[in-house]
């Protein structure tokens, strides 16, 4: 207690609103993605919620980085040609992007 009986107030950042900061900055990278699929489609990411928009296919969105993985995942739902067993892969990583 501080003179006159009041209670001091310390008050520091803590390392947990910190670390959410930390999360938040790393939020904005992003990742040049390309869709494959040849439709108009937005597509929602899991973990933003972000809505991204690819038009045709070849076209060339930035993704956040903590929705690239899911993404990259997804699969045409019918096996085609070439797809094999799985279906094939509607987005990919631009090398360099």
């Amino acid at each position: 207690m501080g003179s006159g009986g009041k209670l001091q107030r310390n008050i520091q950042p803590s390392s947990l609103i910190k670390g959410e900061a930390t999360k938040l900055a790393q939020s904005t990278d992003s990742v040049l993605i390309r869709s494959l699929y040849p439709v108009d489609m937005y597509v929602t990411g899991k973990f933003s919620e972000k809505q991204y928009h690819f038009p045709k296919s070849g076209s060339e969105v930035k993704v956040d980085l903590i929705d690239v993985e899911e993404l990259l995942s997804k699969r045409t739902s019918r096996p085609c040609c070439s797809g094999g067993a799985e279906g094939s892969p509607i987005f990919e990583k631009v090398v360099g992007g």
